[in-house]
């Protein structure tokens, strides 16, 4: 048994890292639990035929202790961070206030919305120093994009970045692990206040469950870096912060296989939304783009649909990757969509065995294949209808939606922009072939599971996070997110966060 602390906190993303700042600055007593690794700069992994450095895959074995956990469930696959950080050493590191159409979505608290997210939008600023790419930094990439934007009467804005840009090397790397700590990520800001504050981190460390005592609760985890000992800490309060997967999988687990939280609203896992994430990208541009140079994202469009929104961005990475990408080209797939969901299936296998073999960096060049200076990624993010449900499965995490089913006029909105965005390049169009063969879309940033009321009837923690039912057992993440953004979200989930560690505080 390890020491007791006044809190542990679940995971280091956005949602976690400020709960353990602020608990740590009223002078709580502080651990945070990590599944992943603790990266430094010049630590990020880039052979990807080294998949346990690159996978998470911890149910396989302790050895996939990678950075990136990609799975594939029946209805999408979904991609998310592994490592001190959480979330944020992989981002793009984008952050937009959404607009205020989002808080008229019902599932919103009615105190919650743009005027009362203020303050808190305006403390994550000051808090990762967001800052626009200087104007003068010579980025084809953005220019081109606002070029082509321009053209199709399509507004445009180079959001606010936690970046270091005095010290950026323009290199593409944002989305990868940043090697020359040049990207203000949570390890930089949030986490390294909380430390020096007495705030403990304890990295390779799997929470499996956790169960209340009679003072406060017991959280039981693996030690993934000692051969999966079991271990057990205590603490008065708890903070789930695992990211919308990781959290919804957790206290479902508590509720229905350990049953040590059976009373767990049964709204937990409802409202799942993908954030209209769709992903393409254009061949075969007129233009030398030089893909590589600048950050991942350096603008985004927002494209008027219906009474709403959507919105649409050309992120491009190093040269490495670009040409990986390039060589693949656009492969259609449909010819393989009627044994597509058979294929689809069997991802979750497929995918680490290509990647060892090479098959993914020494892809075959095609007449599909292009230049990979005259090629780029697009990337929509759009208002999803949050439909989709998490759940145990044989005691196995799924997604159950059918995504494209119930969203097909905003997909088939995002693909004909595209399409104008190509042809605006002087390019070629095509979606990812998996959604070619499928219909199935690859999502980055998952919300929901987790949505905020005044009675367990209605949701899964009250108005400040905490689970209902259980005193000192709160959520701080993007599970709390009860609809999409239809930007990046990452800007409302710490400001939310922000705003609950607040009242958090408040309330012990």
């Amino acid at each position: 048994m390890e020491r007791t602390y006044d809190a542990v906190v679940i995971g280091s993303g956005f949602g976690g890292s400020v709960a353990a700042l602020r608990l740590a600055e009223a002078g709580h007593s502080v651990l945070i639990l990590e599944r992943g690794q603790n990266y430094s700069a010049g630590d990020f992994p880039r052979n990807i035929q080294k998949t346990k450095e690159i996978l998470w895959q911890s149910a396989k074995s302790s050895e996939f202790n990678g950075l990136f956990d990609i799975k594939f469930y029946a209805d999408m696959g979904v991609v998310s961070a592994s490592g001190v950080g959480g979330g944020s050493l992989i981002y793009a590191s984008v952050h937009v206030k959404p607009s205020a159409e989002v808080f008229d979505d019902p599932g919103w608290p009615d105190d919650i919305n743009l005027t009362t997210l203020e303050p808190y939008f305006q403390k994550v600023d000051r808090e990762l120093s967001l800052e626009v790419a200087p104007k003068d930094l010579d980025i084809p990439k953005r220019d081109y994009f606002h070029q082509a934007s321009r053209s199709l009467n399509v507004d445009v804005i180079d959001p606010t970045q936690a970046i270091d840009w005095d010290n950026c090397r323009l290199c593409g790397e944002c989305e990868v692990g940043c090697q020359y700590g040049s990207k203000l990520s949570l390890d930089k800001t949030y986490l390294q206040k909380a430390q020096k504050l007495g705030t403990e981190i304890r990295a390779n460390a799997q929470v499996t469950f956790v169960e209340p005592n009679f003072h406060g609760y017991m959280v039981h985890f693996l030690d993934l870096k000692n051969k999966r000992i079991r271990r057990q800490v205590k603490a008065k309060i708890v903070v789930v912060s695992a990211g919308t997967l990781g959290t919804n999988e957790l206290l479902l687990r508590c509720r229905d296989v350990y049953e040590t939280l059976p009373n767990i609203s049964n709204q937990l896992g409802v409202g799942f939304s993908a954030n209209g994430d769709f992903l393409g990208s254009i061949r075969n541009s007129e233009f030398s783009l030089n893909p590589w140079i600048g950050q991942d994202v350096t603008s985004i469009a927002k494209i008027k649909h219906n009474d709403g929104y959507f919105t649409l961005a050309a992120p491009s990475y190093n040269q490495a990757i670009s040409n990986v990408l390039a060589l693949m080209g656009q492969p259609q797939g449909k010819m393989l969509r009627f044994i597509g969901p058979i294929v689809w299936k069997h991802f979750n296998g497929v995918l680490p065995w290509a990647m060892s073999k090479g098959l993914i960096n020494n892809p075959i060049k095609s007449k599909l294949s292009s230049d990979p200076d005259n090629f780029t990624n697009l990337f929509s993010m759009g208002r999803d209808n949050a439909n989709g449900v998490i759940k145990l499965n044989n005691q196995k995490l799924e997604i159950e939606w059918n995504y494209y089913q119930e969203n097909r006029e905003l997909i088939d909105a995002m693909i004909k922009t595209m399409k104008e965005y190509a042809k605006a390049y002087g390019g070629e169009f095509s979606p990812m072939m998996t959604w070619n063969m499928s219909e199935r879309p690859l999502v980055f940033h998952p919300l929901g599971g987790c949505r905020m009321s005044p009675r367990a009837e209605e949701g899964v923690v009250s108005l400040s996070g905490e689970v209902h039912g259980y005193p000192g057992l709160y959520v701080s993440d993007a599970s709390l997110i009860p609809s999409s953004i239809g930007y990046n979200p990452v800007m409302t989930i710490t400001a939310l966060a922000e705003h609950n560690a607040e009242r958090m505080i408040d309330s012990i």
